[in-house]
């Protein structure tokens, strides 16, 4: 289970029987201003190692200002490794305003994140 709160540090918490562990199996780097990270998975179905953990986060609060986004991918085995970010190729991947309680979504490899910027990003390779 993915946890992302408000000024918090995203956690992974694992199943263990019909049980959550109560420490986090991994933590991010990464605190999230308000509201959270807005997550979502995508796995290649049973093949181990495939899954992926994105996120949208904003760059400062949100609460009663419209500000940028960044869209994040981590490794979904070890949150702690942050595999890409939009703002790493700052002019090609900038996400826009970040959309609030607005997940991203992830369909046939490409992932699609709502902005407040009137458009909707789709990232993934053509």
């Amino acid at each position: 289970m993915y946890v992302w709160g408000w000024n918090d540090v995203l956690r992974d918490y694992r199943l263990r029987g019909s049980v959550f562990d109560t420490t986090p199996e991994a933590k991010g780097a990464i605190r999230a201003n308000f509201p959270r990270g807005v997550m979502t998975v995508s796995a290649d179905g049973g093949r181990e190692g495939s899954g992926i953990l994105g996120a949208a986060t904003p760059s400062a609060s949100s609460l009663y200002d419209t500000v940028a986004g960044t869209l994040r991918a981590f490794d979904a085995s070890d949150v702690s490794h942050e595999l890409w970010n939009s703002d790493q190729n700052f002019d090609r991947d900038f996400l826009g305003a970040f959309a609030k309680f607005a997940q991203p979504a992830v369909v046939h490899g490409k992932v699609y994140a709502p902005t407040f910027s009137n458009r909707l990003v789709v990232y993934g390779l053509y």
